[in-house]
């Protein structure tokens, strides 16, 4: 299951569809439209997990990745998603 460290979302799941299945519901479209996107743009890349999160890995190298955040207690903002 997801545990939120610095706010960002950390999975333990070893594969990136059961990570989008933990994700919360306000973020999950978002998360699955960039996954969509990242296929189709990134042809050469695989997507995995690693750092806690879906990654693009070409080469072996991480190049790109996704996470969701939580919000803080202080600020009640929306969900948010990270692109690293």
């Amino acid at each position: 299951m997801g545990s939120v460290q610095s706010g960002r979302m950390q999975s333990t799941a070893k594969d990136v569809t059961p990570y989008m299945e933990e994700v919360p519901l306000e973020q999950r479209e978002t998360l699955s439209r960039l996954r969509e996107l990242c296929w189709s743009l990134l042809t050469d890349f695989e997507d995995a997990m690693d750092y806690g999160g879906p990654c693009y890995n070409r080469n072996g190298e991480v190049e790109e990745g996704l996470s969701g955040f939580k919000p803080h207690e202080v600020n009640e903002e929306p969900n948010f998603i990270f692109i690293f």
